[in-house]
């Protein structure tokens, strides 16, 4: 969800992450019930009436009940990398104070689902040779089940 803080109980822009076999039912509920969104209920409630689901509540889970770690490198989040400049041109480090990109890519096989950072599916896509690049665009196979 990304929420505006002016007005965080405005209809706002929703992504769903996962496999196509599952998102897609949950998109073409969303669209059908946008026009029920209201203002006078929180975000929450307003996707449970229009999904007719019961999403889970600090009560009843932990977070790290939903933690995805990647794939590939095993973390949750990567480590913010800042660009600082000095004497002999641009360093990367790491600040720790701050928290890094969350896994956003998952694969489309149902039976799967891995998730991954952006990051890390790059780097490895581009290590295998049989990976195809279209533009800004590469197409390759799951690291775990090898769907394409």
């Amino acid at each position: 969800l990304d929420l505006d803080p002016l007005r965080p109980r405005a209809l706002c822009e929703i992504r769903f992450l996962g496999a196509e076999s599952a998102t897609g039912p949950l998109i073409l509920l969303l669209n059908k019930g946008i026009g029920k969104w209201s203002e006078e209920r929180l975000p929450r409630e307003n996707l449970e009436a229009i999904l007719d689901v019961k999403f889970p509540t600090s009560e009843s889970s932990k977070t790290t009940d939903y933690d995805m770690e990647c794939g590939i490198c095993y973390s949750y989040r990567l480590p913010v990398v800042e660009k600082k400049s000095s004497s002999h041109g641009l360093e990367l480090s790491q600040d720790d104070q701050t928290e890094g990109e969350m896994p956003d890519r998952m694969c489309d096989n149902g039976k799967c689902g891995r998730p991954y950072h952006r990051a890390c599916l790059v780097e490895w896509l581009r290590a295998i040779p049989n990976t195809q690049q279209s533009f800004n665009t590469l197409f390759g196979k799951c690291p775990y089940c090898q769907s394409p």
